[in-house]
């Protein structure tokens, strides 16, 4: 458009320039017709050169025309060309576009197709974490009843060691002394006692063993202190014989009725018993004490013994706690006993503590709830 404006102003100055040119032409013709031959003879050779001027300037008006035309047919080739190159283009975008659109529409379904297994990803993850925590929590389980197992095998085989290490004193006793009637069937009685003890625990184990139930039922019932404990003592009347210990049972019998496991309660008293008889220089005595305390049974078992260091009360309760004090004539150790008298206690609501100075000997207690 501004190439042929161009023109047009270019074609309108030349006509402009012909015209100016044509009516001096004529005017000066004009005056040389009323002039002298001398006068018309100069107007002549002007007009003669102005019609020559006029000429070259028709010449060159058609030469720039053609140039101006031919520059035009130029830039409308070009523009023509950058048409078509644009039609290209606009056809390559319009395909690009369409790919893309097309591509587009792919990618929609599979986004849609992601989302649908992100879904079902976060639904099987949120299983599989269900899963994970049934697991833990069977694990846990497991756990626990493994540790049931061993804490209930470890106190089976204390408490079948207790009741045969009186077997065994009672044999020495009939065998070293000369007994009346009445001692030789407190001996057989006891002796019964400790062979029906463990025969009951190695029941107890033969069912656990077939069960696979390693956190047996308590066997809660309403007894007399008094006469577990007159149990415990005549279980150890050997024992203490034979290591030359006085026992002495203080428990009144006005003391209240406890509900607890009866023979629980036994085996925590005879193992601390048993325990004082075992460090028990000979001379030395045994005290069992039993009272009421802001509804707690409280029962102590004090010795006159070698006693405890600080450092020996603070692993007593301890599972293979092997303390400095030995026991007389090379009796073995476990370690077991005093961590079985703690496991039972605390486990049914108790507490367990011990009082000792060494050379002044120890007190051994535990509290349990009267119900």
């Amino acid at each position: 458009m501004n190439i042929t404006k161009k023109r047009n102003v270019i074609f309108q100055r030349g006509r402009f320039v012909l015209i100016s040119f044509f009516l001096l032409t004529f005017n000066l013709i004009v005056h040389a017709q009323a002039k002298t031959p001398v006068e018309s003879n100069n107007e002549k050779l002007c007009i003669a050169a102005l019609v020559v001027l006029l000429l070259i300037i028709i010449y060159l008006l058609i030469k720039g025309k053609k140039a101006t035309v031919i520059k035009i047919r130029e830039a409308e080739n070009s523009l023509n060309k950058k048409i078509v190159e644009l039609e290209n283009s606009h056809l390559k975008l319009k395909e690009a576009y369409n790919k893309l659109k097309e591509e587009e529409k792919n990618n929609l379904s599979k986004i849609s197709e992601f989302k649908h297994k992100i879904v079902e990803l976060e639904r099987v993850n949120i299983e599989l974490l269900h899963r994970k925590a049934e697991l833990e929590e069977k694990k846990a389980a497991l756990e626990i009843l493994q540790k049931k197992k061993d804490e209930m095998f470890a106190i089976a085989i204390h408490d079948i060691k207790n009741p045969i290490n009186a077997i065994r004193g009672y044999i020495e006793l009939i065998k070293s002394y000369d007994l009346t009637a009445q001692e030789q069937q407190e001996i057989m009685d006891s002796l019964t006692s400790s062979a029906d003890k463990i025969i009951r625990l190695s029941h107890e184990m033969t069912e656990v063993i077939n069960t696979g139930d390693f956190i047996p039922e308590e066997d809660r019932e309403e007894f007399s202190v008094k006469h577990i404990i007159d149990n415990v003592c005549k279980v150890n009347s050997a024992y203490v014989k034979k290591k030359s210990i006085k026992l002495i049972n203080h428990v009144q019998d006005n003391l209240p009725k406890l509900v607890w496991d009866p023979d629980k309660f036994e085996e925590v008293v005879d193992n601390l018993v048993n325990n004082a008889i075992k460090y028990g220089p000979p001379g030395t005595t045994v005290d069992i004490f039993a009272h009421t305390e802001n509804n707690m049974l409280i029962v102590e078992v004090k010795d006159d013994g070698v006693g405890l260091s600080k450092e020996d009360i603070a692993k007593a309760f301890t599972r293979g706690g092997i303390l400095t004090p030995k026991p007389m004539n090379d009796e073995p150790q476990s370690g077991l006993g005093l961590w079985l008298v703690k496991l039972i206690v605390e486990d049914r609501g108790g507490k367990v503590w011990v009082d000792s100075e060494l050379g002044k000997g120890s007190t051994f207690a535990f509290g349990i709830p009267m119900r």
